[in-house]
């Protein structure tokens, strides 16, 4: 399986499950707003109407456009007046009614009137725009709200409709009758909350709720003697007392339905979502473990004044230690290999630059697949079967956009033959079958996500989606070094490190043209510049001018840190980020058994 196949499946599916959750999301536009918290003190009267004082906690959206409502559905009494709104400046936490508030001036709200019978049905309140939360104060009386039936009294008042009751996590409500009535014989029930607590003490009957039932408005009904509001004017000609009682005894199994339902959905939720972590984790660990760690080694040397392998390319090296990345600054590593090596001269040009040309005494000479392939492309190809070329000419010849197609394919074809032959030194096991199951894995484990996410348990889903993506791209970045692999690699480290710390470690110093044989593979190690700063201060100045040398020659550095940088490296943001899923353990399934 191709790894540029696999990484585009990969995305895909990622962005298939976050497209597939944003459509389910889809539905009524919602309220720029939600209501975190709600309390509500009422005081009902001897002649039935009811004066009300809410405190309601709202938290708004990133759009708010800086305008309020509050719906209210006023049909149950004759009227509401008296009507008060305020912010709150300082909330007091042991006892919310004693909170500063700050009166909202009546210009900066309008009262909405239902336009068939004349009852208010909403408020809107202007606020500010960049205001992420506020708690609001509504203060208001209605009028003739219970009604006189002729054997008991009923007060039914809905304090927030199905549409702003839905996900209040904290609600009180607490209801004062008139003195001389006694709770004894009241039966009142607070509907809408999963869970609910009923205090009653002297004249006050308390509610402390969480969790609304979906659907469902936040509203109270109270059944009480008639004696308790002597003046009450709204009288009904009907017998009320077995309805209500009914009523409240058919919710009361409706509720605890719907809370066993509840509490088996976030079971379920709890399950699935905990399973499917661990399972994610799980399966990450073992890819870790069993196939993306070296084996562990008994020697791992600290420094090497030496190349631990000369027979593979600078390339070669770079796919092996760069994750499969073949850069561009590799062609010139490549070109200085073949110089240090016999197979090109290398010579000052009158531009302070180099120029190259072929050896003809090395001509029937066996070189690697890449290597032919980039004299060609440099000599024949571009240079049109000249015999020199200067470094100039190949820097102009990559960089001109009327060479930019030909440019394109070329290198890919050279790079292609790079990979293929770095895989066939075996430093990577053979991981395509475990890439191909992780992948599989990961994919499966986001359907989960996406069921939670429709349980509206959506950070749930989101999050699990996400660790399943990131399962899904861990699995395609695993690598296992065979243990030649692992050596090679420490090898190199250990190369690298002797590079950095020359002047200082107690080792015998390589011969200037050994230094000159370092460059070339201490490009795609990246750590040409200092080994340029070591070299003077480990050989004199006049070491440096020595005839024997050429890439190091002190005349020619400048020269040598020029074509070092004339391609780059192709190492730009988009270019790593590609980089990153470069699989050298795929290019095992095109190698022969010559290996």
């Amino acid at each position: 399986m191709k790894k540029t196949f696999i990484l585009t499946l990969a995305l895909i599916l990622a962005l298939m499950s976050f497209s597939t959750l944003a459509c389910l999301a889809e539905g009524e536009e919602a309220d720029p707003w939600f209501i975190e918290s709600y309390a509500a003190f009422a005081d009902i009267r001897p002649d039935g109407s009811m004066k009300i004082e809410e405190y309601i906690s709202y938290r708004f959206a990133e759009d708010f456009p800086g305008t309020l409502k509050r719906r209210m559905d006023t049909f149950a009494a004759s009227g509401l007046d008296e009507l008060s709104i305020y912010s709150v400046e300082e909330l007091d936490t042991e006892d919310i009614r004693k909170s500063k508030k700050e009166p909202i001036q009546e210009e900066d709200y309008i009262v909405n009137h239902d336009q068939d019978y004349g009852l208010v049905n909403g408020i809107d309140i202007t606020l500010g725009e960049g205001d992420k939360s506020s708690i609001l104060v509504f203060e208001y009386t209605l009028h003739d709200l219970v009604g006189i039936y002729k054997d008991m009294a009923l007060l039914d008042w809905t304090f927030l409709d199905d549409v702003d009751s839905q996900g209040i996590e904290d609600i009180f409500i607490s209801i004062d009758i008139p003195k001389g009535g006694s709770l004894d014989t009241i039966h009142s029930t607070l509907f809408g909350p999963l869970y609910n607590q009923e205090h009653k003490e002297g004249n006050t009957i308390s509610y402390e709720a969480r969790l609304m039932d979906q659907g469902r408005s936040l509203s109270l009904t109270v059944l009480m003697p008639i004696s308790i509001i002597p003046d009450g004017r709204k009288t009904i000609e009907n017998e009320i007392t077995q309805n209500v009682l009914s009523g409240m005894e058919e919710y009361e199994k409706e509720i605890e339905a719907a809370r066993k339902d509840y509490e088996t959905r976030q079971l379920t939720i709890d399950l699935l979502t905990y399973i499917t972590i661990g399972l994610i984790v799980a399966v990450g660990i073992y890819l870790y473990f069993r196939y993306d760690k070296d084996p562990k080694l008994a020697d791992k040397p600290s420094h090497i004044n030496e190349l631990p392998a000369d027979y593979y390319t600078p390339a070669e090296l770079g796919v092996f230690m760069n994750r499969g990345r073949v850069r561009v600054d590799y062609i010139v590593a490549t070109l200085m290999d073949l110089v240090n090596r016999g197979y090109l001269n290398l010579k000052p040009s009158e531009d302070e630059k180099y120029i190259l040309s072929k050896k003809p005494d090395t001509e029937g000479q066996r070189l690697k697949a890449h290597e032919e392939y980039l004299l060609a492309w440099i000599f024949d190809d571009f240079g049109e079967d000249s015999s020199e070329v200067s470094i100039v000419q190949i820097e102009k010849w990559f960089k001109d956009p009327a060479y930019r197609e030909r440019y394109k394919y070329k290198y890919k074809t050279w790079s292609d033959l790079v990979e293929k032959q770095a895989s066939k030194w075996k430093f990577f096991e053979n991981l395509g079958v475990v890439k191909l199951y992780g992948l599989l894995l990961g994919i499966l484990t986001a359907i989960p996500g996406i069921i939670l996410y429709t349980l509206e348990a959506r950070i749930n889903g989101i999050v699990i989606i996400g660790l399943s993506v990131i399962l899904m791209m861990y699995s395609q970045l695993i690598q296992k070094r065979t243990e030649f692999g692992a050596i090679n690699r420490y090898q190199w480290l250990g190369f690298k490190k002797y590079v950095k710390e020359a002047s200082s470690v107690q080792l015998p110093r390589p011969e200037l043209d050994q230094w000159e044989r370092f460059l070339a593979y201490a490009m795609p190690l990246d750590v040409v510049d200092v080994m340029i700063e070591q070299l003077h201060l480990i050989y004199d100045a006049n070491a440096l001018k020595e005839k024997r040398l050429s890439l190091l020659h002190s005349e020619n550095i400048d020269k040598t840190l020029y074509w070092i940088n004339s391609l780059g490296t192709g190492d730009g943001l988009w270019e790593r980020l590609l980089g990153s899923f470069k699989f050298p353990g795929f290019k095992a399934f095109r190698t022969t058994k010559k290996g």
